[in-house]
């Protein structure tokens, strides 16, 4: 029985950890962008540490399979008035042609999930490295999230860590 105690601990101890290092560090501001809604993210680290712009995903999709959903970021980015990135890119198969796709190369809390109704894809997702900037600078982001053509996107939060 001690023993058994002693698992679930570890367990749970492991659990936890494993928990508080995929989570993004550092979070320094936060937006619920709403479909087709312009938002705008400000921010002013007073370190000079690399940042990443990161967005926690909720798509549905009715056919296909896989990636076939699609959703677009038509982002600027600019640290101190310095435009960084200024053109749209796109997730999944479902995005329009002549849009950049995004390979995913971080993707952190996945959850997909299929039923005769469709596919579902949650996911925090890193978006953008925002690279080295000198302390307190502004980094700032504005644009919209749309959805593709047979896709329909939940409010995404969009932050900086």
């Amino acid at each position: 029985m001690l023993l058994a105690g002693i698992i679930v601990g570890a367990i749970i101890v492991f659990g936890v950890m494993a928990i508080l290092l995929l989570l993004p560090r550092g979070k320094q501001v936060e937006v619920i962008a709403e479909t087709g809604v312009p938002f705008e993210l400000r921010c002013c680290p007073k370190d000079d540490k690399p940042y990443r712009l990161w967005a926690r995903l909720d798509v549905h999709w009715r056919s296909g399979g896989g990636n076939d959903y699609g959703i677009v970021f038509d982002l600027k980015v600019a640290i101190n008035d310095h435009v960084i990135r200024d053109q749209p890119f796109g997730l999944g198969h479902d995005i329009p042609d002549g849009v950049e796709r995004l390979f995913v190369r971080s993707e952190r809390f996945v959850s997909d999930r299929s039923s005769p109704s469709g596919y579902w894809h949650t996911a925090t997702v890193k978006l953008l490295d925002l690279g080295r900037r000198p302390r307190n600078s502004e980094i700032v982001v504005s644009g919209t999230v749309l959805p593709g053509r047979k896709t329909a996107v939940s409010p995404t939060k969009l932050f900086i860590a």
